[in-house]
């Protein structure tokens, strides 16, 4: 990429969606607009926390949450104890291709890299609207991506496509191993998240949840047991998210941002 380009285009931070409100351009100048002049330096002692990109600024929340001792104190079992028949969730995925896919096949194709943004119309979150509420939701997505990954990783479960071909998702079969739900586990703990900062939000918000993780069995792409497993892990995982010090701030911020009267 030409310096001009990395100039007049912004950029996401790789695995995230970046900047969405606030996407701009400009042609760079090639010279200052004056001499230097030490009256002209501006007394400004720290970065403003609002200039923060949300995506980055939810990867130092998630550093947060990855020294609370996580990977000793939550866990999650072998698949086989949840549903120890998987020919009958093969079967369960089989009948979904006549029933629903065609229904749901905008939403899954939509939500296979970017589901957040279903929560952002949800609720109105941005960066101009409701911006503390739009940095948790980022913040539980990728901490629930970074538990997932590292349970996918421990299980190896095989997708389904693997034990069943005919099941032909209609995306290409993600680089990694089923179980759990990354999507799942994303949605749902960003669901606990926002019923957290205002709880009328909750019932909405996991309804939505459900349907993503759904959406990603109707695919083929997961097994229902991938689902129940993520849901499993939201409830150990909120305990150890909320009480450190940024996430305290953070959620203190997006509280302001909904009616009082309704917490």
């Amino acid at each position: 990429m030409s310096i001009l380009e990395r100039l007049t285009g912004h950029e996401g931070h790789e695995g995230h969606e970046g900047r969405a409100a606030n996407d701009w351009s400009f042609t760079p100048m090639n010279e200052s607009l004056f001499d230097w002049d030490a009256g002209q330096i501006i007394a400004d002692t720290a970065f403003p926390l609002g200039a923060w990109d949300p995506a980055l600024r939810a990867q130092v929340l998630t550093a947060e949450f990855g020294v609370s001792g996580w990977r000793t104190s939550v866990k999650l079992g072998s698949w086989t104890t949840i549903q120890p028949d998987t020919n009958k969730e093969l079967m369960e995925l089989q009948l979904h291709i006549g029933v629903k896919r065609l229904d749901r096949l905008t939403e899954i194709l939509a939500q296979d890299k970017h589901a957040s943004r279903y929560f952002c119309n949800m609720f109105m979150l941005g960066e101009g609207a409701r911006p503390n509420t739009y940095i948790l939701l980022l913040t539980a997505f990728a901490v629930g991506s970074m538990v997932a990954l590292h349970f996918k990783y421990l299980h190896q479960r095989p997708r389904p496509v693997q034990l069943y071909p005919g099941l032909v998702p209609p995306l290409p079969t993600p680089g990694h191993s089923a179980y759990p739900s990354g999507h799942g586990l994303q949605s749902y703990l960003a669901a606990k998240c926002l019923a957290l900062v205002h709880p009328p939000l909750g019932a909405a918000a996991e309804k939505l949840a459900g349907r993503i993780a759904e959406n990603r069995e109707i695919a083929g792409l997961h097994y229902p047991s991938d689902q129940i497993a993520s849901q499993q892990l939201v409830g150990q995982i909120m305990p150890l998210l909320t009480p450190g010090a940024m996430m305290q701030q953070l959620l203190e911020a997006a509280k302001a941002e909904w009616p009082q009267s309704a917490r």
